[in-house]
């Protein structure tokens, strides 16, 4: 590989790193419940994490920086593993964001975590066994028996979030909660684009900018949809809130009175202190789902006001 690719990869690489970092930053209490938050910023991370430990690989391996073997297989390891760990929480955070509120079921989270353990042997085993990868004294890099194994675990978490997306997208009405489905449905299109390319253009940076861009996709989705909806119970926010009743307030009259009502949910902060703030989540979901059944049957605007807060506005004209 000649300098000149050996830059490119460097800057693609900084340059991805700085803006998953950026959207990591940007990931307030706002986009959504705790779980997702931290489910989502640690495949950021971990993302991170692949390009840098890949970048040490890329420069120890055609003598940028001394090659010094224990490193290089430390960052080939890593490189790999991390990878996978981006698929992984990936599905983590796509579950709890479809609608599922928290993380899958016992059963079905010890499969995951058991085939990303499955995934770790291998992986780390490799200076013994070679089972990933061998690293020969000429500096030759070699795909071991259960490489595959690792290559396709990854994809089968985005498959499953995939699959997520599809369920909602057949089961869910609201407008929001589906264009956020199709933005976490295309997650893995971009990198088994760029990974069946590198077959044919093998050397070239195209997984990273490509994983980025599934990344991207869906935070801007969520961003957009922040403007005027809660992320955590997909109530309108406070803003639309203040703007809804600016717009109705002028129709207000003796016989069409313009009602506002403010809910504050009691010892709200016992389950928080008791259960944690995973439970907290889960019960202002709960709340709000029901609050939305309540507004659809009396026809009245609902929004989330801030913590355990909620508004209700009820005109002759709504």
């Amino acid at each position: 590989m000649d300098t000149r690719m050996v830059v490119t990869y460097i800057v693609i690489d900084l340059f991805c790193i700085i803006m998953a970092v950026s959207m990591s930053i940007h990931i307030d209490t706002d986009f959504g419940s705790e779980f997702e938050i931290k489910t989502l910023r640690t495949s950021l991370y971990c993302f991170c994490g692949f390009l840098i430990f890949g970048l040490v690989w890329l420069l120890t391996q055609y003598g940028y920086i001394p090659y010094i073997k224990p490193v290089v297989w430390i960052s080939n390891m890593l490189s790999l593993m991390l990878l996978i760990a981006v698929d992984f929480f990936w599905f983590l955070f796509a579950y709890a964001r479809l609608g599922k509120n928290r993380s899958p079921n016992k059963i079905f989270m010890w499969i995951l975590i058991a085939t990303l353990i499955a995934a770790a042997v291998f992986d780390f085993s490799s200076p013994l066994t070679g089972w990933a990868f061998t690293l020969g004294a000429d500096r030759t890099y070699r795909h071991g028996p259960f490489f595959m194994y690792l290559s396709v675990v990854g994809y089968l978490y985005d498959i499953l979030a995939l699959f997520a997306s599809i369920h909602c997208l057949l089961h869910e009405k609201q407008r929001e909660k589906r264009k956020q489905a199709y933005a976490i449905g295309v997650f893995i299109f971009f990198p088994m684009f760029a990974g069946a390319m590198q077959l044919y253009l093998s050397g070239t940076p195209i997984l990273a900018p490509a994983i980025l861009t599934s990344f991207f996709i869906v935070f801007v989705n969520i961003q957009s949809s922040q403007v005027y909806n809660d992320a955590l119970t997909e109530l309108n926010n406070r803003k639309r809130a203040h703007r809804f009743l600016e717009e109705q307030i002028q129709f207000a009259a003796k016989d069409k009175p313009l009602t506002v009502f403010l809910l504050d949910v009691n010892s709200f902060k016992k389950i928080n202190d008791q259960y944690g703030h995973n439970e907290g989540d889960h019960a202002l979901k709960i709340i709000a789902a029901s609050l939305v059944e309540l507004c659809r049957q009396y026809h009245v605007f609902a929004a989330r006001y801030g913590g355990d807060e909620f508004m209700f506005i009820s005109n002759y004209h709504i």
